[in-house]
């Protein structure tokens, strides 16, 4: 008997009319697994950004559980935003002494997990979250926000940031186990082309340092998510810093990964194989670069591309590969394609329909 493909579609959960949409995709690619001889399963992925932790969209979420019943694999904490592994509680003097947004996700999820319809779906469950070291080589001195470090502060804090992290991830990981549940780590990219609506909305690069394979196994005590897209467009920077002639940008990258080459960088950031036996799941679509949200910059966007394509850099069949083990293995994979969010209601989620295809379909 063929293994099942567990997948996972991103919902917000406090979203009826999303809601709705998830269940009949539900349906649509268990459909296109049964066509495609490959079983598929579908469930629920929470991203867990803080518009979604709010106390109305908690009670939202809770509700909308309740009447649907949505099987949940899998979800995420807040990505570089107020709260990370390096910079929760301790470092936000507003909390006075608080749950930071990290505990109040890993509540939440318990909350909605607890009498929902995890028989469909036996899978063990796991949070990520990520590092959060944000590294900008030029930060206003009135900045907004106090989770970006500029690259001085970074090289003058790396070892307490790095122990902060390691020591937050088991805090939560204790949490998690009393609430029944596991933690993980998600790789990020090292380097992203973007621009920060904090620091002044012009598209530059910002770092994103122990992203590295051994950092993340050390953090996460041998707990990753794996980020495909994430993963290539890290190993896509040698390629296209050297095509862009980013001397700078080249420099203040190995700087924050502590390497003096880009052998050495290849090194901390190996072939996709080697962060598989770490994996508790896996997030697949594929990526053109490491520009991110520059669609009102295209001078930027053919410079460092842009993810959310079907046919990226990733080869299809390494992302065979992924898909293979995560069947034998019984692992989650979250489709995090380029969907377009406004539409979720109408186009219910079909943009995940191509890259399955793409990716399990034989020639």
């Amino acid at each position: 008997m063929t293994k099942p493909l567990y997948v996972g579609l991103p919902l917000m959960l406090h979203s009826e009319p999303e809601v709705i949409a998830f269940r009949n995709a539900q349906k649509r690619i268990q459909a296109l697994g049964d066509e495609l001889g490959q079983p598929i399963q579908v469930g629920a992925f929470l991203f867990l950004l803080p518009r979604a932790l709010t106390d109305e969209n908690r009670t939202k979420q809770l509700e909308n559980q309740r009447k649907y019943n949505i099987p949940i694999i899998h979800a995420q904490a807040t990505f570089q935003l107020r709260h990370n592994l390096v910079y929760s509680r301790e470092q936000d003097t507003s909390l006075v002494g608080g749950r930071d947004l990290l505990e109040i996700a890993l509540d939440q999820v318990s909350q909605l997990r607890r009498g929902s319809a995890q028989d469909q779906l036996s899978l063990p469950f796991h949070l990520d979250y990520n590092i959060g070291a944000f590294v900008s080589p030029e930060v206003p001195a009135e900045r907004k926000v106090q989770y970006v470090y500029t690259l001085q502060e970074f090289l003058a804090q790396r070892e307490e940031l790095y122990q902060r992290a390691k020591n937050r991830f088991s805090e939560l990981q204790a949490l998690a186990k009393d609430e029944g549940l596991e933690v993980a780590v998600e790789n990020a990219i090292n380097a992203v082309f973007a621009p920060h609506p904090a620091l002044g909305g012009t598209p530059q690069m910002y770092y994103h340092p122990f992203n590295g394979l051994k950092p993340l196994v050390d953090v996460s005590n041998g707990n990753l998510v794996f980020d495909s897209a994430h993963w290539i467009a890290s190993r896509s920077a040698v390629v296209s810093f050297e095509r862009n002639g980013a001397t700078r940008e080249r420099e203040i990258l190995f700087q924050t990964e502590g390497v003096n080459s880009w052998e050495q960088y290849l090194e901390n950031n190996p072939n996709f194989d080697r962060y598989l036996p770490f994996a508790r799941v896996l997030h697949m679509s594929n990526a053109t670069g490491l520009g991110v949200f520059l669609e009102k910059y295209p001078q930027d966007k053919a410079r460092w591309g842009d993810g959310g394509e079907v046919e990226g850099l990733i080869p299809r069949k390494d992302l065979r590969t992924m898909a293979s083990h995560a069947i034998e293995q019984g692992k989650p994979v979250i489709i995090e394609v380029d969907y377009d969010i406004k539409e979720i209601p109408k186009n219910e989620f079909s943009e995940a329909d191509k890259f399955l295809r793409y990716v399990l379909q034989d020639d």
